[in-house]
């Protein structure tokens, strides 16, 4: 007997009619653990229920103010259905009940109160963090969105800074060990200042591994400050509260801990004209303070004693004018140094030296990935802009460059 080849669209619709036609599914209760709660303003609510060995989804319906959150313990009341344009099933909440708090909620409370007297939540114990760091290390998935954003961002506000990624797994058994190994791993290495330990958002299961004793250890244990940027605004873990900082979100970790270059080069230069300022009040304060001298002992009619002091009164303005000058000319070359850091980074000057900024449709290309054959691409040179077509594109043997 052959077997009938079905659509996508009526499987799901026979799947459909399976479950509608079955009244055990039309009113029935389950218990289980809310997680991965969302509220709308339209009155919809969505969360998962949970036990120890699987998950499943409700919507519920209220036009009033619903005090639920991740962590209760629930029995719902509904029927199933089956949204057939995706395939997905999900419970219609008619009522639900409390009965509690669910069991992750619990072995967080036991787990954060237990860590919480051994003191590693204790602001004593917390290490300062670096006012200009030029190195940092980093925890997270190279293949996340969040360490993309982080690049980005760096590179934006504190171009100097120098950042070392460890590739580590995010979430799944492996994750614990892999984050543990990492933070390990980067306090070996003598220069870095900084740790940051982050990952994007994520479900309510794929943060708690964020409540693992072990990472929690590893970052007390850190010889150097750590910041946990774990999801988002309303996302809080274990390591949030046993870190150095915590940063809502990984953006926020550079935005918030990183120093912005231009506030840098606003302080140098306001720097600059406070000693400028302040060496010429300096020198007219000696300048008059001389002249008062001369004319006192002038007034005086010590003749004789002002023509043998003379001498050394005079010796005595050329080491001040020395000691000013040479103060001076101290405080200038530190500055002219620190310009010539930052005229370093200016793209125009490596322009200038024979390279060139190639982007497309406004955006800089720094990667083969971002650009394919017959592309439109501009090239700006030392004295003009190129358009041109790529031709193609080929992979360079890169295993040899420093990481």
């Amino acid at each position: 007997m052959k077997i009938k080849t079905l659509s996508v669209t009526e499987l799901n619709n026979y799947i459909s009619k399976i479950i509608n036609s079955n009244p055990l599914l039309h009113n029935f209760s389950v218990s289980g653990e809310v997680f991965n709660l969302k509220q709308t303003q339209y009155g919809y609510i969505f969360f998962s229920l949970k036990d120890e060995n699987s998950k499943i989804n409700c919507i519920y319906f209220s036009e009033n103010k619903v005090t639920i959150s991740d962590g209760d313990k629930l029995v719902v009341e509904g029927k199933l259905n089956i949204y057939e344009k995706n395939g997905t099933y999900s419970i219609i909440v008619k009522k639900f009940n409390s009965i509690g708090l669910g069991d992750s909620y619990l072995e967080f409370e036991k787990i954060k109160k237990a860590l919480e007297e051994k003191g590693y939540f204790d602001k004593s114990n917390k290490k300062l963090l670096p006012k200009h760091p030029q190195k940092i290390g980093i925890v997270t998935s190279i293949s996340g969105a969040a360490i993309k954003d982080i690049i980005k961002l760096a590179q934006k506000r504190y171009p100097i800074i120098e950042i070392v990624i460890y590739n580590a797994k995010m979430q799944g058994q492996e994750a614990v060990i892999n984050i543990v190994e990492g933070i390990n791993m980067l306090n070996n290495i003598e220069d870095i200042e900084l740790i940051i330990l982050t990952r994007g958002g994520g479900s309510y299961d794929e943060l708690s591994i964020f409540n693992n004793e072990m990472i929690a250890k590893s970052i007390f244990e850190s010889k150097k400050p750590i910041i946990s940027a774990i999801g988002h605004e309303i996302d809080f873990a274990i390591s949030d509260f046993v870190a150095d900082a915590r940063a809502s979100t990984p953006s926020s970790a550079i935005e918030n801990f990183l120093p912005d270059i231009n506030h840098i080069e606003t302080y140098i230069m306001q720097l600059k004209e406070k000693i400028d300022y302040s060496l010429n009040r300096k020198l007219e304060f000696h300048k008059i303070n001389l002249g008062n001298i001369v004319s006192i002992l002038e007034k005086s009619n010590f003749s004789y004693k002002l023509a043998n002091n003379r001498k050394d009164l005079f010796n005595m303005k050329i080491r001040l004018d020395y000691s000013i000058y040479k103060l001076v000319n101290k405080e200038k070359n530190s500055i002219e140094k620190f310009g010539d850091k930052l005229s370093s980074l200016n793209p125009i000057e490596i322009i200038n030296k024979g390279y060139a900024i190639i982007d497309k449709d406004k955006a800089i290309i720094t990667t083969i990935n971002e650009i394919s054959a017959d592309d439109i691409v501009n090239i700006k040179l030392s004295d003009g802009i190129a358009t041109a077509k790529i031709i193609s594109v080929r992979n360079e043997d890169r295993k040899n460059e420093k990481k």
